[in-house]
Protein backbone atom coordinates (compact mmCIF):
# COMPACT_ATOMS: atom_id res chain seq x y z
CA UNK A 1 0.00 0.00 0.00
CA UNK A 2 3.25 2.08 1.46
CA UNK A 3 4.52 1.92 -2.67
CA UNK A 4 1.06 2.58 -4.36
CA UNK A 5 0.45 5.77 -2.03
CA UNK A 6 4.18 7.05 -3.63
CA UNK A 7 4.00 6.10 -6.92
CA UNK A 8 4.39 8.97 -9.33
CA UNK A 9 1.04 9.85 -11.46
CA UNK A 10 0.37 7.58 -14.48
CA UNK A 11 2.14 4.96 -13.26
CA UNK A 12 1.13 1.43 -14.26
CA UNK A 13 1.57 -0.68 -10.97
CA UNK A 14 1.94 -4.61 -10.92
CA UNK A 15 -0.10 -6.55 -7.73
CA UNK A 16 0.71 -10.19 -7.68
CA UNK A 17 -1.87 -12.12 -5.41
CA UNK A 18 -2.26 -8.94 -2.98
CA UNK A 19 -5.61 -11.00 -0.87
CA UNK A 20 -2.19 -13.30 0.75
CA UNK A 21 -2.29 -13.15 4.30
CA UNK A 22 -5.76 -10.47 4.37
CA UNK A 23 -9.19 -11.44 5.38
CA UNK A 24 -12.44 -10.82 2.90
CA UNK A 25 -12.73 -7.73 4.75
CA UNK A 26 -9.70 -6.39 4.31
CA UNK A 27 -9.13 -6.99 0.84
CA UNK A 28 -12.28 -5.16 0.22
CA UNK A 29 -10.59 -1.81 1.99
CA UNK A 30 -7.50 -2.99 -0.23
CA UNK A 31 -9.65 -2.56 -3.33
CA UNK A 32 -10.83 0.90 -1.95
CA UNK A 33 -7.86 2.29 -1.72
CA UNK A 34 -6.64 0.81 -4.58
CA UNK A 35 -9.40 2.44 -6.51
CA UNK A 36 -8.98 5.63 -4.97
CA UNK A 37 -5.35 5.65 -5.64
CA UNK A 38 -6.52 4.73 -9.50
CA UNK A 39 -8.65 7.94 -9.43
CA UNK A 40 -6.25 10.78 -7.96
CA UNK A 41 -2.99 9.49 -9.68
CA UNK A 42 -4.88 8.28 -12.74
CA UNK A 43 -2.41 4.60 -12.24
CA UNK A 44 -2.93 1.73 -14.41
CA UNK A 45 -2.97 -1.16 -11.99
CA UNK A 46 -2.73 -4.86 -12.76
CA UNK A 47 -3.59 -7.22 -10.43
CA UNK A 48 -3.13 -11.01 -10.26
CA UNK A 49 -5.41 -12.72 -7.71
CA UNK A 50 -7.51 -15.91 -6.85
CA UNK A 51 -9.77 -13.90 -4.49
CA UNK A 52 -13.22 -13.03 -5.33
CA UNK A 53 -13.58 -10.12 -2.74
CA UNK A 54 -10.90 -8.50 -4.95
CA UNK A 55 -12.93 -8.75 -8.40
CA UNK A 56 -16.19 -8.17 -6.73
CA UNK A 57 -17.92 -5.29 -8.21
CA UNK A 58 -15.46 -4.60 -10.84
CA UNK A 59 -16.68 -3.75 -14.65
CA UNK A 60 -16.52 -7.07 -17.20
CA UNK A 61 -14.11 -4.86 -19.07
CA UNK A 62 -11.41 -5.08 -16.48
CA UNK A 63 -11.66 -8.58 -15.95
CA UNK A 64 -9.37 -10.86 -17.57
CA UNK A 65 -8.75 -15.15 -17.18
CA UNK A 66 -5.55 -16.87 -18.53
CA UNK A 67 -5.23 -20.28 -18.28
CA UNK A 68 -3.16 -22.93 -20.20
CA UNK A 69 -4.25 -25.07 -22.88
CA UNK A 70 -3.40 -28.30 -22.27
CA UNK A 71 -3.60 -29.20 -25.85
CA UNK A 72 -1.48 -26.71 -27.49
CA UNK A 73 0.65 -25.74 -24.28
CA UNK A 74 0.05 -21.92 -24.52
CA UNK A 75 -1.87 -19.62 -22.86
CA UNK A 76 -5.27 -18.38 -23.45
CA UNK A 77 -7.29 -15.57 -22.50
CA UNK A 78 -11.32 -15.03 -21.62
CA UNK A 79 -12.02 -11.56 -21.52
CA UNK A 80 -14.76 -9.35 -20.60
CA UNK A 81 -16.02 -11.82 -17.89
CA UNK A 82 -18.50 -10.70 -15.36
CA UNK A 83 -17.23 -11.49 -11.66
CA UNK A 84 -19.94 -13.85 -10.71
CA UNK A 85 -18.56 -16.24 -13.60
CA UNK A 86 -15.14 -15.28 -13.15
CA UNK A 87 -13.74 -18.37 -10.98
CA UNK A 88 -16.74 -20.65 -12.81
CA UNK A 89 -14.11 -20.79 -15.90
CA UNK A 90 -11.95 -22.25 -13.75
CA UNK A 91 -13.75 -24.73 -11.86
CA UNK A 92 -14.52 -23.13 -8.94
CA UNK A 93 -17.63 -22.18 -6.79
CA UNK A 94 -18.07 -20.21 -3.84
CA UNK A 95 -21.20 -21.14 -2.89
CA UNK A 96 -23.19 -24.54 -1.33
CA UNK A 97 -26.84 -23.24 -2.51
CA UNK A 98 -28.20 -24.17 -5.84
CA UNK A 99 -28.37 -20.74 -8.09
CA UNK A 100 -31.53 -20.40 -9.73
CA UNK A 101 -31.14 -18.08 -13.11
CA UNK A 102 -34.08 -15.93 -13.98
CA UNK A 103 -34.83 -13.51 -17.17
CA UNK A 104 -35.76 -10.38 -14.53
CA UNK A 105 -36.90 -9.11 -11.06
CA UNK A 106 -40.42 -9.96 -11.95
CA UNK A 107 -39.06 -13.65 -12.50
CA UNK A 108 -37.24 -13.53 -9.55
CA UNK A 109 -40.24 -12.38 -6.78
CA UNK A 110 -42.28 -15.34 -7.94
CA UNK A 111 -39.54 -17.49 -7.62
CA UNK A 112 -38.69 -16.03 -4.19
CA UNK A 113 -42.39 -15.52 -2.80
CA UNK A 114 -42.47 -19.72 -3.71
CA UNK A 115 -39.48 -20.57 -1.93
CA UNK A 116 -39.80 -18.30 0.91
CA UNK A 117 -43.43 -19.98 1.22
CA UNK A 118 -42.06 -23.23 1.45
CA UNK A 119 -38.88 -22.43 3.96
CA UNK A 120 -36.75 -22.96 1.24
CA UNK A 121 -35.14 -19.85 0.48
CA UNK A 122 -31.45 -21.16 2.35
CA UNK A 123 -31.09 -23.59 -0.75
CA UNK A 124 -31.06 -21.64 -3.63
CA UNK A 125 -29.81 -18.33 -4.65
CA UNK A 126 -32.13 -16.66 -7.20
CA UNK A 127 -30.22 -14.14 -9.72
CA UNK A 128 -30.79 -12.23 -12.86
CA UNK A 129 -28.74 -10.11 -15.20
CA UNK A 130 -29.20 -7.23 -17.45
CA UNK A 131 -29.31 -8.31 -20.66
CA UNK A 132 -32.36 -10.72 -20.30
CA UNK A 133 -32.61 -14.03 -22.23
CA UNK A 134 -29.96 -13.19 -24.40
CA UNK A 135 -27.16 -12.75 -22.17
CA UNK A 136 -28.15 -15.56 -20.41
CA UNK A 137 -27.84 -17.61 -23.19
CA UNK A 138 -25.09 -16.47 -24.91
CA UNK A 139 -22.89 -15.69 -21.73
CA UNK A 140 -24.45 -17.52 -18.57
CA UNK A 141 -24.94 -20.69 -20.12
CA UNK A 142 -21.90 -20.92 -21.77
CA UNK A 143 -19.82 -21.15 -18.66
CA UNK A 144 -22.51 -22.84 -16.35
CA UNK A 145 -22.67 -25.74 -19.46
CA UNK A 146 -18.75 -25.98 -18.08
CA UNK A 147 -19.55 -27.28 -14.57
CA UNK A 148 -18.29 -30.83 -13.48
CA UNK A 149 -21.35 -30.57 -11.07
CA UNK A 150 -24.25 -28.65 -11.92
CA UNK A 151 -25.07 -25.95 -9.62
CA UNK A 152 -26.62 -23.72 -11.77
CA UNK A 153 -30.13 -23.34 -13.26
CA UNK A 154 -31.90 -21.34 -15.46
CA UNK A 155 -35.64 -20.58 -15.56
CA UNK A 156 -36.81 -18.88 -19.13
CA UNK A 157 -39.65 -17.16 -19.51
CA UNK A 158 -42.83 -19.81 -20.97
CA UNK A 159 -42.32 -17.86 -24.48
CA UNK A 160 -38.22 -19.14 -24.87
CA UNK A 161 -39.93 -22.25 -24.85
CA UNK A 162 -38.42 -24.91 -26.67
CA UNK A 163 -37.71 -28.50 -27.74
CA UNK A 164 -34.83 -30.56 -25.24
CA UNK A 165 -32.30 -33.12 -26.92
CA UNK A 166 -30.87 -35.99 -25.69
CA UNK A 167 -27.37 -36.08 -27.03
CA UNK A 168 -26.87 -39.44 -25.79
CA UNK A 169 -29.48 -40.24 -28.37
CA UNK A 170 -27.93 -38.42 -31.00
CA UNK A 171 -25.78 -40.81 -33.48
CA UNK A 172 -21.89 -40.08 -34.52
CA UNK A 173 -23.30 -38.18 -38.33
CA UNK A 174 -25.62 -35.64 -35.62
CA UNK A 175 -22.15 -35.05 -34.11
CA UNK A 176 -20.73 -32.97 -36.80
CA UNK A 177 -19.68 -29.26 -35.63
CA UNK A 178 -22.02 -27.95 -38.60
CA UNK A 179 -24.89 -30.11 -37.47
CA UNK A 180 -24.45 -29.12 -33.56
CA UNK A 181 -24.13 -25.58 -34.42
CA UNK A 182 -27.98 -26.18 -35.97
CA UNK A 183 -29.10 -28.10 -32.97
CA UNK A 184 -28.00 -25.59 -30.65
CA UNK A 185 -29.65 -22.65 -33.28
CA UNK A 186 -33.03 -24.44 -33.18
CA UNK A 187 -32.94 -25.13 -28.48
CA UNK A 188 -32.08 -21.20 -28.10
CA UNK A 189 -33.37 -19.76 -31.33
CA UNK A 190 -30.27 -17.95 -31.61
CA UNK A 191 -26.76 -18.55 -32.43
CA UNK A 192 -24.22 -19.33 -30.11
CA UNK A 193 -20.33 -18.50 -30.63
CA UNK A 194 -17.75 -21.16 -29.20
CA UNK A 195 -15.12 -19.41 -29.70
CA UNK A 196 -13.16 -18.96 -26.60
CA UNK A 197 -10.85 -22.06 -26.87
CA UNK A 198 -8.48 -22.84 -28.88
CA UNK A 199 -10.68 -22.94 -31.78
CA UNK A 200 -9.94 -26.98 -32.49
CA UNK A 201 -12.93 -28.70 -33.90
CA UNK A 202 -12.97 -31.13 -31.23
CA UNK A 203 -12.93 -29.06 -28.49
CA UNK A 204 -15.64 -26.52 -29.83
CA UNK A 205 -17.62 -30.00 -30.55
CA UNK A 206 -17.41 -30.60 -27.11
CA UNK A 207 -18.32 -26.94 -25.93
CA UNK A 208 -21.54 -27.48 -27.80
CA UNK A 209 -22.32 -30.58 -26.65
CA UNK A 210 -22.07 -29.68 -23.34
CA UNK A 211 -23.73 -26.73 -24.18
CA UNK A 212 -27.04 -28.88 -25.29
CA UNK A 213 -26.50 -31.28 -22.39
CA UNK A 214 -26.67 -28.23 -20.17
CA UNK A 215 -29.96 -27.09 -21.88
CA UNK A 216 -31.55 -30.73 -21.92
CA UNK A 217 -30.85 -31.04 -17.86
CA UNK A 218 -31.05 -27.78 -16.49
CA UNK A 219 -33.08 -25.43 -18.01
CA UNK A 220 -36.57 -24.58 -17.27
CA UNK A 221 -39.80 -22.51 -18.01
CA UNK A 222 -42.16 -20.62 -16.47
CA UNK A 223 -45.67 -22.14 -17.38
CA UNK A 224 -47.06 -18.75 -18.99
CA UNK A 225 -45.69 -16.81 -21.63
CA UNK A 226 -44.10 -13.34 -19.08
CA UNK A 227 -44.49 -13.40 -15.14
CA UNK A 228 -47.28 -11.01 -15.30
CA UNK A 229 -49.32 -13.11 -16.79
CA UNK A 230 -48.67 -15.61 -14.06
CA UNK A 231 -50.10 -13.76 -11.34
CA UNK A 232 -52.64 -11.55 -12.80
CA UNK A 233 -56.44 -11.64 -11.42
CA UNK A 234 -59.12 -10.09 -12.48
CA UNK A 235 -60.66 -10.60 -9.28
CA UNK A 236 -57.66 -8.84 -7.63
CA UNK A 237 -58.21 -5.96 -9.57
CA UNK A 238 -62.16 -6.29 -9.17
CA UNK A 239 -61.24 -5.78 -5.28
CA UNK A 240 -58.89 -2.94 -5.98
CA UNK A 241 -59.65 0.88 -4.90
CA UNK A 242 -59.93 1.83 -8.39
CA UNK A 243 -62.81 3.54 -10.67
CA UNK A 244 -64.92 1.47 -12.67
CA UNK A 245 -63.80 3.39 -15.50
CA UNK A 246 -60.13 2.58 -14.53
CA UNK A 247 -60.88 -1.35 -14.44
CA UNK A 248 -62.15 -0.86 -17.90
CA UNK A 249 -59.39 -0.14 -19.34
CA UNK A 250 -57.22 -1.96 -17.68
CA UNK A 251 -59.57 -5.20 -18.22
CA UNK A 252 -59.16 -3.81 -21.96
CA UNK A 253 -55.48 -4.43 -22.43
CA UNK A 254 -53.89 -6.81 -23.98
CA UNK A 255 -51.20 -7.14 -22.96
CA UNK A 256 -49.82 -7.86 -19.30
CA UNK A 257 -47.21 -5.64 -18.67
CA UNK A 258 -49.45 -2.80 -19.95
CA UNK A 259 -52.53 -4.04 -17.61
CA UNK A 260 -49.23 -3.34 -14.72
CA UNK A 261 -48.23 -1.01 -16.02
CA UNK A 262 -51.56 0.88 -16.12
CA UNK A 263 -52.42 -0.66 -12.50
CA UNK A 264 -49.56 0.97 -11.17
CA UNK A 265 -50.36 4.32 -12.65
CA UNK A 266 -53.93 4.61 -11.43
CA UNK A 267 -53.15 2.77 -7.82
CA UNK A 268 -50.45 4.28 -6.99
CA UNK A 269 -50.31 7.39 -9.20
CA UNK A 270 -46.97 6.49 -10.85
CA UNK A 271 -45.72 4.13 -13.13
CA UNK A 272 -41.85 4.46 -12.91
CA UNK A 273 -40.03 0.86 -12.09
CA UNK A 274 -40.52 1.55 -8.84
CA UNK A 275 -44.41 1.71 -8.77
CA UNK A 276 -44.24 -0.97 -11.35
CA UNK A 277 -42.59 -3.65 -8.96
CA UNK A 278 -44.90 -2.33 -5.92
CA UNK A 279 -48.23 -3.18 -8.34
CA UNK A 280 -46.44 -6.91 -9.36
CA UNK A 281 -45.95 -7.50 -5.39
CA UNK A 282 -49.84 -6.47 -5.05
CA UNK A 283 -51.04 -9.33 -7.16
CA UNK A 284 -48.09 -11.38 -5.74
CA UNK A 285 -48.87 -11.04 -2.35
CA UNK A 286 -52.74 -12.51 -3.48
CA UNK A 287 -51.54 -15.26 -5.68
CA UNK A 288 -49.09 -17.17 -3.73
CA UNK A 289 -51.85 -18.16 -1.27
CA UNK A 290 -54.08 -19.72 -3.95
CA UNK A 291 -51.51 -21.84 -5.10
CA UNK A 292 -53.20 -22.62 -8.03
CA UNK A 293 -52.06 -25.19 -10.61
CA UNK A 294 -48.94 -22.30 -12.03
CA UNK A 295 -47.97 -22.26 -8.64
CA UNK A 296 -47.88 -25.80 -8.30
CA UNK A 297 -46.01 -26.51 -11.81
CA UNK A 298 -43.49 -23.82 -10.72
CA UNK A 299 -42.82 -26.00 -7.27
CA UNK A 300 -42.51 -28.93 -8.66
CA UNK A 301 -39.72 -27.37 -11.29
CA UNK A 302 -37.75 -26.67 -8.07
CA UNK A 303 -38.41 -29.74 -6.72
CA UNK A 304 -36.62 -31.36 -9.77
CA UNK A 305 -33.53 -28.78 -9.37
CA UNK A 306 -33.55 -30.37 -5.86
CA UNK A 307 -32.91 -33.42 -7.13
CA UNK A 308 -30.15 -32.94 -9.43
Amino acid sequence: MHDIFTANDNCLVLLDEPETSLHPTAQKKLINFILEQCKNKKLQIIISTHSPDIIEGMPKESIKILYENIDTGKVNVIENVYPENAFLHIGRSFSNKKIIVVEDIFAKLIMNKILEKNNEKGLFEVKFFPGGESRVKHEHMLVYSKEDDYKHFVIFDGDQRSTKIDISKLSQIDKTVENLEVLVKNIVSEAIKFNHDSGRPEQKKELMLKYIKFHHDCVFYLPKKTPEEIIWDDKVLEKADLSDDQKLKIKGLNEYKAKFNYFAKYNFGNNTGQYQKSAFEYFLTRWINEQNNDYKLIQSMIDEIKQI
